[in-house]
């Protein structure tokens, strides 16, 4: 048990250490991948799926409006006001997300730029692709809606985080570790082409899921990235 806590610790260390030019190019390298899968038609993967959009746009409304006595926890990230850390946290702990999950993820998708669109019409803060955005307003409930506003965006993409926890639930995926990595993945890659990379390598990691958690690590133990 002592070797194993010091290894854990050696891991933790390594992790944080790593520099940030080799950090940038696993990201670039990342977005090579997700332009590659985007042929994977999200809105046909959930159809096939058979999955009930009401059914789950109705559970994230719910725990929206759940959301009530929260301690705000402040992470030192320049690129937000106090106000955008406490939405966030509202969203989060009205739908079961991790606060620091979702954080991590905006570093990845955009370095907290609700004004980014990438090459691929990727839009917003969470970087939400302009194929699938009434898709994600109708599971975020919205009518109206703005995809580069930093409060839609947001709330579009907890919405499919939610959506696609309920989806792996229902596929018997039940660990929060598993978990985890089958969200993620499934937000970058959709989920059949999520389910195909898995067929073609046997594995579950891809360096999406792994990014995130290093963000998340970061942000738990030093209280910024």
């Amino acid at each position: 048990m002592k070797y194993k806590n010091i290894i854990t610790v050696v891991l933790i260390i390594s992790l944080i250490l790593l520099g940030k030019n080799n950090l940038d190019l696993k990201v670039q390298n990342e977005r090579l991948n997700y332009s590659e899968l985007q042929n994977s038609d999200l809105r046909k993967d959930l159809l096939e799926a058979n999955i009930n959009t009401l059914k789950y746009k109705n559970i994230f409304l719910k725990g929206e409006n759940m959301a009530s006595n929260i301690d705000y926890i402040y992470y030192d990230i320049p690129e937000l006001t106090l106000k955008q850390q406490e939405y966030l946290q509202r969203l989060c702990n009205a739908n079961n997300i991790a606060y620091t999950l979702i954080l991590s993820m905006a570093k990845l998708e955009s370095n907290f730029d609700s004004n980014s669109i990438s090459e691929t019409q990727d839009y917003g803060i969470y970087q939400i692709n302009k194929n699938y955005h009434k898709f994600y307003a109708e599971l975020a409930g919205l009518k109206k809606y703005n995809a580069l506003d930093f409060y839609d965006n947001s709330k579009m993409a907890v919405a499919g985080l939610v959506y696609f926890r309920e989806y792996w639930k229902s596929q018997g995926i039940t660990s929060d570790e598993e978990l985890f990595i089958y969200i993620t993945n499934s937000y970058n890659c959709g989920i059949n082409g999520y389910k195909t990379y898995i067929e073609n390598n046997k594995i579950l990691n891809r360096s999406y899921n792994q990014l995130i958690e290093k963000y998340k690590m970061q942000l738990e133990i030093n209280g910024h990235f």
